[in-house]
């Protein structure tokens, strides 16, 4: 079933006209939104010709979808958004649709703002998917609404208001209890007489407030913001007059406004929607930049709002371009808090460095937003930064530059390991050495140094030591200091998340029968750093210094220390003799068939390119 749902879309055209052409087919008739915080925004819930009601499936539900939803709602100036929100398991639950897609949906033509002629559809058969009301599609509406019923923009009435003169007393309009601020109170101009009445703030945004404030014959309309759910009791004691209200940038009138006609308004417009406006005079502050704060942990940022500056988790998209298969981003809130999940792996995350860190930057949009209940033109783009220290006494935390909009940040860290390893060849490491087992003393083995996180990083290792020690504060020496091999020892890079050391396995004491630990101090960098803390290289050379207790000399250059062990120190045996010669010439013989196959492969392409050529 999995495989065919695959198909669906192939499958969902054929099917949908077979419905639809159907005489006795279900066709979606009316839909209304349930379940939301707001009339605009909420699970789709949509009635069949049949009488049945349920849910939309939301596997191939998309914007065009919502648009046609928002439409059969009334709103026009449409644009419909698909949200997601948290499972709403109240009222009718089924699911009795599900959509492919709707690609014949058409903003200027009425006949496509239907999911019957706009969508491709099936009433039956649904894929497992399906299954429960975490697929429920949801929708955000903006625009105006108008009717609960498809149908033209309604004309302007331009017959609003008796035109403003500014040298006369202003009676058609009014601030209650104003003068800067109030209840706006607008008069039928159509009526005459005493027929005041407030304004909806469904729709209405700081550019209407400015509209007003002009007529108002107030200058300061830079500053002009509308507010909701104020001075209801004077609200309450007038009728809504005005609904819908959208004016041009600039407008000096509500004349040059759009509206849905005097009186209509939809049921939701009560007292506490009812607008207010302020026109001060003095410089207010504008809306507050977001104050989420950010987890960082695992590869992931997650970054918490109050429903203060997020109103709801559909509000917040991840910046930019993503591939959606590869960049699990993820929105939730519950009912103190909006959240998002925003991976470092996979996204359009940026990775770039400084002198103490590793930096993963996402760039969070949060969409339009409301002000005291009306919704404004405000979006913000909100940086996110999880720095990962490159130096030991470095602090997870970020100090950002000074900027305008300052990013949130936050402090992760990576996962490093050290493992000790029998031979090493061209395959890579083999014949691992476990914990417990034993270290024969003068035998070589090879360790291998590894940064196991999924981060595009690279590890340098500055220093390795053995000890007899769990903490590593005992009888010690050196295999690996300040990134220069010891002795006869060796450091190779083997790609940039690993470091192999070949090293000779020495006792701590006269008496060789004890344990053994292995540690290491490790940092990282992104792959291009030209710092010379990133590059495995050596400086001078140093001598391995046996039975010292452990220096805290340069560790602060790292910024992790793995570790491994315990290990058996025992002393050479005949046996461990002959496997140790066996080995040497089992990789010899390896090198050995190696270079053949590739001067073999030298010589066959160059008397190819001679002879053949």
């Amino acid at each position: 079933m999995k495989q065919l749902w695959r198909l669906l879309p192939v499958k969902l055209v054929v099917l949908s006209c077979f419905f639809i052409t159907s005489a006795n087919s279900q066709r979606p008739v009316s839909v209304r939104l349930v379940g939301g915080s707001k009339p605009n925004l909420g699970v789709v819930e949509v009635t069949m010709s049949t009488g049945a009601v349920g849910r939309i499936c939301n596997l191939g539900f998309d914007n065009n979808g919502a648009s046609v939803v928002c439409a059969m709602l009334g709103y026009r100036g449409v644009t419909g958004l698909k949200v997601d929100l948290p499972p709403y398991t109240v009222g009718n639950t089924n699911t009795v649709m599900a959509i492919s897609g709707c690609p014949d949906f058409l903003e200027a033509s009425t006949s496509t703002w239907n999911l019957e002629t706009a969508c491709r559809y099936v009433v039956s058969s649904f894929p497992p998917d399906c299954a429960g009301n975490g697929r429920d599609a949801a929708v955000i509406c903006t625009g105006t609404q108008t009717t609960s019923t498809p149908g033209p923009t309604l004309p302007p009435d331009f017959a609003t208001i008796a035109p403003i003169d500014c040298n006369n007393t202003i009676t058609s309009l009014r601030l209650d209890p104003g003068p800067e601020e109030g209840l706006v109170l607008i008069q039928n101009g159509s009526l005459g007489g005493d027929n005041f009445g407030t304004i909806c703030a469904a729709g209405f945004s700081a550019i209407e407030a400015a509209t007003i404030c002009r007529m108002l014959c107030r200058n300061e309309t830079a500053n002009a913001i509308g507010m909701s759910g104020k001075y209801l009791t004077t609200a309450a004691s007038y009728p809504v007059m005005l609904s819908g209200l959208k004016c041009p940038a600039g407008a000096t009138s509500t004349n040059d406004c759009k509206h849905n006609g005097w009186g209509a308004a939809p049921s939701y417009c009560t007292p506490n929607t009812a607008v207010s406006v302020r026109c001060s005079q003095i410089s207010l502050t504008p809306p507050p930049i977001p104050a989420p704060f950010v987890v960082c942990h695992l590869y992931v940022a997650n970054v918490f709002f109050t429903y203060t500056d997020v109103a709801s988790a559909s509000l917040l998209s991840l910046y930019g371009t993503y591939n959606e298969t590869t960049c699990n981003f993820t929105k939730n809130e519950n009912s103190t808090t909006v959240w998002a999940t925003v991976p470092y792996i996979g996204c359009n995350s940026v990775q770039t460095t400084n002198a103490t860190h590793v930096i993963y930057t996402s760039m969070l949009y949060r969409n339009v937003t409301a002000v005291s209940g009306v919704y404004v033109d405000v979006p913000y783009i909100i940086p996110v930064e999880c720095a990962i220290p490159k130096l030991k006494e470095v602090t997870a935390a970020l100090l950002p530059d000074a900027r305008t909009a300052p990013p949130i940040t936050g402090g992760d860290s990576y996962t490093s390991e050290v493992k000790l390893y029998r031979s090493y060849n061209a395959r890579g490491f083999s014949s691992e050495i476990a914990p417990g087992d034993r270290l024969v003393v003068g035998s070589r083995i090879y360790a291998r140094v590894r940064e196991t996180s999924p981060l595009n990083v690279r590890l340098t290792v500055r220093n390795c030591w053995a000890s007899d020690k769990s903490d590593g504060t005992g009888a010690s020496y050196y295999v690996v200091r300040n990134k220069c091999a010891t002795d006869a020892n060796s450091v190779f890079r083997v790609d940039e998340k690993n470091i192999g050391i070949n090293f000779a396995v020495m006792s701590f004491t006269q008496t060789v029968s004890t344990q053994a630990y292995i540690f290491c101090d490790v940092t990282i960098c992104t792959p291009t750093d030209p710092d010379e803390r990133c590059l495995q290289t050596c400086g001078t050379a140093v001598r391995r210094r046996r039975k010292r207790q452990l220096s805290t000399e340069n560790e602060k250059e790292s910024s992790q220390q793995p570790s491994r062990g315990p290990y058996i120190l025992t002393a050479m045996t005949a046996m461990d003799v002959e496997a140790s010669r066996a080995a040497s010439i089992a990789d010899a013989t390896l090198l050995w068939l190696m270079t053949t196959a590739l001067v073999a492969a030298v010589a066959w392409n160059t008397f190819s390119s001679v002879f053949i050529h």
